[in-house]
């Protein structure tokens, strides 16, 4: 019987885990919902791009998410974070599903992982959220190598690279390494103004964040000018540096495959448990709203990073 999936939300990263979906080795149903005709149709060609795969036994194309069938094993949810509460509620509420895969950043305001994670326990649904470093060959090598280090210290710096998005990443990977369990935050590097993202009504962050931890200290930094994006991991025995354009990156086409087939097999994968991204989730969203909140008259208790 083939294992049934629904990818909700099919814009640009959405569209890879199509891809990525279109290449599992294993009996799959696929159907995705995106509301955007644009959206879908772009979807649709990236699909077409990859081979065709005799495992997918059924592809659906829904512009609503309420047209969904009443169970799947597997749902994706690919939206931003604005609504994805809102869809992610809806589909653990509504429908039978054994697993999910939530995009980051899951959602803007802790309360709501709270909330969240009730309705997981309620259904007992497996869930995970995807920060695809811990899927890296190349960091699932070092992790061990890594062990007995006394301390980590990781530096992550760069120009223009999103930090308000992509700083949960560097986040999850330096606990990925460290497995950290305290952490008191320093945003005071922060530029001194919250700038417009890119993508409408979110925001962005320059300057530097430290998160120091039981294990390390965390050094992000983010310029306005073009920069290369480097790594640099210290150690008590000596330093690393990584330069991620080095072969080390992995496309979500080429992960979301992995993960799925992992999920098939041992009911796991290698991504991060909700549980563990609540922890991260709450780091990250409290330093940005402490921030946030210094050049606010009301209190802001809804972080706009996606």
């Amino acid at each position: 019987m083939a294992f049934k999936i629904a990818l909700i939300g099919c814009g640009n990263l959405g569209s890879r885990h199509l891809q990525g979906l279109k290449k599992v080795r294993e009996k799959i149903q696929i159907t995705i919902c995106e509301p955007v005709e644009s959206a879908r149709k772009t979807a649709v060609e990236r699909y077409s791009q990859i081979e065709n795969n005799e495992n997918i036994v059924d592809f659906q194309v829904l512009d609503d998410y309420h047209r969904l069938e009443p169970d799947y094993d597997l749902a994706i949810v690919a939206t931003n974070a604005a609504n994805r509460y809102e869809i992610a509620s809806w589909l653990v509420e509504n429908l039978k599903i054994r697993y999910l895969i939530l995009e980051k950043v899951v959602f803007q305001t802790l309360e709501e992982f709270e909330w969240f994670g009730e309705k997981l326990k309620n259904k007992n649904i497996k869930t995970w959220v995807n920060c695809a470093r811990r899927m890296y060959p190349f960091y699932q090598d070092l992790r061990p190598q890594l062990e007995d280090e006394e301390w980590i210290d990781m530096y992550v710096s760069g120009g223009n690279w999103g930090m308000g998005s992509n700083t949960l990443h560097m986040v999850d990977l330096y606990y990925f390494l460290t497995r950290f369990k305290q952490y008191e935050f320093d945003n005071s590097g922060l530029e001194d103004k919250v700038s417009d993202s890119k993508r409408s009504g979110y925001k962005e962050f320059f300057g530097s964040l430290i998160f120091k931890t039981d294990r390390g200290k965390l050094s992000i930094r983010c310029g306005h000018e073009d920069e290369p994006f480097r790594i640099k991991l210290i150690t008590n025995k000596g330093e690393r540096d990584i330069n991620e354009a080095d072969g080390i990156v992995c496309y979500q086409s080429n992960l979301t495959n992995v993960a799925v087939e992992k999920i098939i097999e041992q009911g796991e994968c290698d991504l991060t448990t909700y549980e563990e991204s609540v922890f991260l989730h709450e780091a990250v969203l409290t330093s940005f709203l402490s921030h946030i909140n210094k050049f606010s008259e009301e209190e802001v208790k809804r972080c706009p990073i996606t």
